[in-house]
Parts: C-alpha cells; structure tokens; sequence
C-alpha cells in the first residue's frame, strides 16, 4: 500500500508543474517553434518524459491556455519570421519525423494534426484576401475600360461635328463663289456660328 501511494506521488502533477509545462509550450508558439520541442524542453525542467508532458499537455493542460495559445500565435505572427508562400506549405507526411514517431507515435501525431490546422486555417484567410483583392482590381479594371470608351465615343463625335461644320462652310463659300449668295449691301457679310446643340444660325 505504501508503495501504491510513493508511486501516485510521483506520477501526479502539481500545479506549478502545470504551469511550467505551460509556459514552456507558449513561449515555443511565440518563438514558432514545435510543440515537440517544447514537450522535450519541459521535460528537461521538470525531470520527466517528453511523451509525459505531451500527454499531460493535450489531456489536460491545453485546454486551460486556450486565450493565452492563440495570444501567442498572434504574436508569432506579428514578430516572427517571414511568413511561407502558400506554394510551400508542407503537408502532413512532411511534418513528421520517423524518429519521433516511432519514440512517440501518439504525441506526434496530436501535434501534427495541431500543426496543420493552424496552417490551413492560415491558408485560408490568405486566398481569402487574395480572392477580395482581385475583385476589386478587375473591378477598377471594368470602370476604367468604361471611361476610355466614353473618352473615344465622345472624341469621335467632336471630330464628326468639327468636320460637319467644316463641309458646310466650304459649300456655303461654294455657293457665294458663284453667285447664288448676294448681299443686299456693299459690305453686307454672311457669317455663322455654332449654338450649344451644334445647330449653325447666322449672325450679322
């Protein structure tokens, strides 16, 4: 019976054990590190196995931190290295280790399937924002095409008014060249001009 309880002892967590293994994992996120390489660091500080603190840390522990994990992957994302294409993103074969695995099949594969859904959800926010951006420049594209073939019609109705004009001044010349214009006067002239609507009306 003594024996029983010297063992539970030693197997039972304490609460500052907790909080050091916690604190291990947060500061590997905030250093966008693994969470296998925190679980071999707390081991070291707390005198157990990495398959120990892996355990503990996804059975218990984890989900006490949940604020203070996604505090530190903001961190990591704001302070930390350069982020991937999303051409590079690794896929979960490439994720593991076979030495780990075969250490600890179960701990790695919990932080891998971790690993891989803050990736994609990663991913996904930026195609997202891809897709919006690209929206909106075919947008501005569309508008822009629209006032250079308003800009064109417009400049071709002017030529085709100028040269209307044109034509009409040199048959009305024609005309006086001939005679079949007179003026009543001696300096009598003929003069046109052009109202808003493009009309011509005499003047003078």
């Amino acid at each position: 019976m003594m024996f029983m309880t010297a063992q539970e002892r030693k197997d039972a967590w304490t609460q500052e054990e907790d909080n050091i293994l916690a604190q291990t994992i947060l500061q590997h996120i905030r250093n966008r590190s693994t969470q296998l390489k925190g679980f071999e660091d707390a081991a070291e500080k707390l005198g157990r196995t990495s398959a120990a603190c892996g355990f503990r840390w996804n059975s218990d522990v984890r989900s006490r931190y949940e604020d203070a994990i996604r505090e530190a992957r903001q961190e990591a994302r704001v302070v930390g290295r350069p982020k991937p294409s999303p051409k590079s993103r690794l896929s979960i074969s490439r994720l593991l280790e076979v030495e780990t695995v075969r250490s600890h099949p179960l701990i790695t594969a919990i932080d891998v399937i971790n690993q891989y859904i803050d990736q994609e959800e990663r991913q996904f926010i930026q195609n997202r924002k891809f897709d919006e951006l690209t929206k909106i420049i075919e947008q501005r594209d569309q508008e822009i095409e629209s006032l250079k073939q308003q800009l064109r019609t417009a400049k071709e109705a002017e030529f085709s008014l100028t040269e209307d004009y044109k034509t009409l001044l040199q048959i009305l010349e024609r005309a006086r060249a001939l005679g079949v214009l007179k003026a009543n006067e001696e300096d009598a002239k003929i003069a046109f001009k052009m109202d808003g609507n493009g009309n011509l009306e005499r003047i003078g």
